[in-house]
């Protein structure tokens, strides 16, 4: 198994391009690309991520928690962070998580939101951004990251050349950087179409791909933007 890129360790390379603008609107619109390229391409879809970030001053913690009880989420607490996580996890196909890990600052925490979903019913996207866009306006500014991912799988071994321009042509992608090893490939690569960029030395990146085949002739697809952190 392949383990991605963490944010920690890469932006001591990469800085952060903030464009204009809702994010979380762009967001969703990239998503909803990502969605109709793969559909396109007749793969099953699997899960749907996406991860907000936002170093940020809490004043108030007691109040901030108080506060939570509008999501929906149990507070787990240990020495090092505190964690909200979703009530009814084992009902609810949609899932959240939210973190505070502490920084060097007084009062200033590290917020990082998760949600996933299971794509087996599309119906699920509206709760999706609905949750997101709540988030978005409650707890984060413009200033936060996003990160969003797309998992689909085949069940058959696909042709990775033709598969790869295939999502070229649709979402118009410039390839920066690729690996290609034995049942194993990535992409990096940018295109206009998105406003969420990253800056990597001296080129603009926000579409990363990765593709694994798997025994019994099993392929898995992930695309992400601008990064994935995730693991495939």
């Amino acid at each position: 198994m392949r383990y991605l890129f963490f944010l920690c360790s890469m932006m001591l390379a990469w800085n952060f391009i903030y464009a204009p603008g809702d994010k979380a609107a762009a967001n969703e619109e990239e998503i909803g690309d990502m969605l109709a390229t793969f559909q396109t391409y007749d793969l099953n879809l699997a899960n749907l991520q996406t991860t907000i970030k936002e170093t940020r001053k809490i004043s108030e913690m007691d109040r901030f928690i108080e506060s939570m009880k509008g999501y929906h989420m149990n507070i787990v607490e240990n020495e090092k962070n505190i964690r909200f996580e979703s009530a009814d996890k084992n009902k609810m196909p949609t899932q959240e998580t939210l973190l505070l890990v502490p920084t060097a600052k007084d009062s200033t925490y590290q917020i990082i939101y998760t949600i996933s979903s299971p794509l087996d019913q599309m119906k699920v996207l509206d709760t999706y951004h609905l949750k997101v866009k709540k988030v978005t306006n409650e707890l984060f500014s413009q200033n936060a990251q996003y990160f969003s991912c797309l998992e689909a799988w085949k069940d058959d071994i696909i042709d990775i050349v033709s598969f790869i321009k295939f999502v070229k042509k649709q979402l118009d992608i410039t390839i920066i950087d690729e690996i290609n090893e034995p049942e194993f490939y990535t992409w990096t690569g940018y295109t206009k179409q998105w406003t969420n960029k990253l800056k990597q030395q001296d080129d603009d990146i926000n579409v990363h791909i990765a593709v694994s085949e798997r025994i019994g002739d099993k392929t898995n697809i992930t695309i992400g933007t601008p990064i994935l952190i995730t693991e495939y």
